[in-house]
């Protein structure tokens, strides 16, 4: 299995990078790919994916004044 590096930056998750370590982030997102993609090995687009998922459904949560 490749080793999959994430780079997050505080344009496109600023909400996920305020709160949450970026161990904690890609554990996070280790996770929601396992239980989202459960049939095929997790690639750097699918933890991506439930990232910004997850980015948006904070945004909804904590709206920015």
């Amino acid at each position: 299995m490749e080793k999959i590096i994430l780079k997050l930056d505080e344009d496109n998750f600023p909400q996920l990078l305020s709160r949450y370590s970026l161990d904690a982030i890609k554990t996070m997102a280790i996770n929601m790919a396992l239980k989202q993609y459960s049939e095929r090995p997790i690639t750097a687009a699918m933890m991506y994916s439930c990232l910004a998922t997850f980015e948006s459904d904070l945004e909804e949560m904590f709206p920015t004044p």
